[in-house]
């Protein structure tokens, strides 16, 4: 009997994907070959290419080069800078599908790390807010210097590279400057 091998895939490799699910990151989960690839901003539902970032043993990282089929849940990031600050995630997915992927990251953590019958348990459904704008009380801003002027912000995604917030979509004004 013939095994079948491993898949490899090669860093800065390129190849489509159809997105699952979300992780608990927020990234779009998909598998290529069945080796699980994690991709920053992508939706369930959702057709893309994608260029390999990162190669691990047990899955790939990616980025997005491409979406040939988009979720009908993705909108429009409130944020100017959403995509280069690393304080939110789903910004771009719409907010009552953020809850219903959020149980399903829970289910996900039941059934993966426990022996219960997810069939048997009543898992309700995640309680959103009226406003999901403007709520956070805390944030823990980094602080540097850049031409000479004091910047506060968080660090981009996966970098140490500090983004200047003016004001935060998120962030209660009151905790703004």
């Amino acid at each position: 009997m013939k095994q079948e091998q491993a898949v490899e895939i090669k860093l800065k490799q390129t190849f489509p994907l159809t997105i699952k699910r979300l992780g608990i990151n927020g990234e779009g989960v998909g598998y290529f070959k069945k080796k699980v690839v994690f991709v920053p901003g992508a939706l369930p539902g959702e057709e893309v290419v994608v260029e390999a970032t990162k190669v691990h043993p047990k899955f790939t990282e990616a980025k997005i080069k491409k979406i040939r089929k988009k979720s009908e849940f993705r909108v429009q990031p409130l944020c100017p800078i959403y995509e280069q600050c690393g304080g939110c995630q789903l910004q771009h997915l719409q907010y009552s599908q953020q809850l219903k992927e959020k149980r399903d990251i829970v289910i996900q953590a039941l059934e993966r790390h426990t022996k219960l019958n997810i069939n048997e348990l009543k898992i309700k459904e995640t309680i959103g807010m009226d406003d999901p704008w403007k709520y956070r009380n805390k944030s823990q801003f980094q602080v540097g210097m850049k031409d000479g002027k004091v910047l506060a912000g968080l660090y981009g995604m996966n970098s140490h590279t500090l983004i200047n917030i003016d004001q935060c979509a998120v962030q209660h004004p009151q905790t703004i400057r």
